[in-house]
């Protein structure tokens, strides 16, 4: 874990040829977790869009290795 940061995630996404907007929308996904765990989580709506997105997310980066 002391070694995952958000660049080297996208050091690791740009080596791997992912597209710029799955890295884009990863790192956001990534940014807005930050802020929801900061947050005190008293958003569900917040929480259920970040649900969402990351799954978007996931679907994506699965097509991209079918």
């Amino acid at each position: 874990q002391s070694n995952f940061t958000k660049e080297k995630l996208e050091i690791e996404l740009n080596k791997n040829r992912t597209p710029k907007n799955i890295v884009i929308n990863t790192l956001e996904i990534i940014n807005k977790l930050e802020m929801f765990n900061y947050s005190g989580r008293n958003d569900l709506k917040i929480s259920e869009e970040i649900f969402k997105d990351s799954i978007d997310i996931i679907d994506e980066i699965e097509q991209l290795n079918k």
